[in-house]
């Protein structure tokens, strides 16, 4: 049996034995679960945005009367049984990417390049979302292990668009993105270009849509200067949300 330092990180709380799990196993701890009967175990899968359920057996039973500050449990449950038919039940979240704020997302891209995988980015308005839209956000996750979609915040729409949009609300238009289960990440970002984003995050493929060219990307010397690359992916831009609203207003 090897032995363990009381410093070592592969000790609970501290997350060495998650991270290494991921690295040579290839697991995905953002759609992991923690199952335990003790707070503290399940601080680690707390910090890498695990589910947590805690089982009543053991410890549980007293521990669930006391959690620390800070701390909750996705689920509390009897046993490992119950725990299973619980996750059966709310085995669709898992389907869902995360709507994240930039730091969040900054952590969760350096976790997977820490296991070796690869991070494309792709970024628009997506309001009423079309096939236009699918087939754009498929064709870049074609590009990477890992897909980050940016969405512009309202302002941003009006700027682009002009009074009178965007028709959904940011949060609503990040929401059915994150629905989609070629994204992986979502993030709502004000401003015109992705920029900022793509220097804070150097994914290894900027995407963008048919209706431009490699070198017409307004971002392109951003993705350049980092040793990135742009990907122009989807179907002919021949779908717009324009059309749509034009089509709904008119009937």
């Amino acid at each position: 049996m090897p032995e363990y330092r009381a410093d070592c990180d592969c000790r609970k709380p501290k997350p060495g034995m998650a991270l290494r799990a991921a690295a040579e196993l290839g697991i995905d701890l953002r759609r992991s679960v923690v199952i335990g009967d003790r707070w503290r175990g399940h601080r680690r899968g707390q910090r890498h945005r695990c589910r947590a359920i805690l089982v009543k057996t053991g410890y549980g039973a007293t521990e669930a009367l006391r959690p620390p500050a800070g701390m909750s449990a996705d689920a509390v449950c009897e046993d490992l049984v119950g725990a299973a038919v619980w996750l059966l039940d709310h085995r669709r979240r898992d389907d869902m990417a995360v709507l994240m704020t930039f730091d969040e997302l900054a952590a969760a891209v350096a976790a997977d390049r820490a296991a070796g995988r690869t991070i494309a980015l792709a970024n628009g308005v997506f309001d009423l979302l079309h096939v236009g839209h699918i087939r754009y956000l498929e064709g870049a996750k074609a590009e990477a292990d890992r897909l980050v979609v940016a969405v512009n915040d309202d302002e941003s729409v009006r700027l682009l668009k002009g009074e009178g949009r965007p028709v959904m609300t940011e949060r609503d238009r990040a929401e059915l993105i994150a629905a989609l289960r070629c994204v992986d990440y979502v993030v709502i970002f004000s401003g015109r270009t992705v920029a900022d984003i793509l220097l804070r995050l150097k994914p290894d493929v900027h995407c963008k849509g048919t209706d431009y060219t490699a070198e017409t990307v307004p971002e392109r010397p951003v993705v350049e200067s980092y040793g990135g690359r742009t990907a122009i992916v989807g179907d002919p831009k021949d779908h717009s949300t324009r059309d749509l609203v034009s089509r709904l207003t008119s009937s």
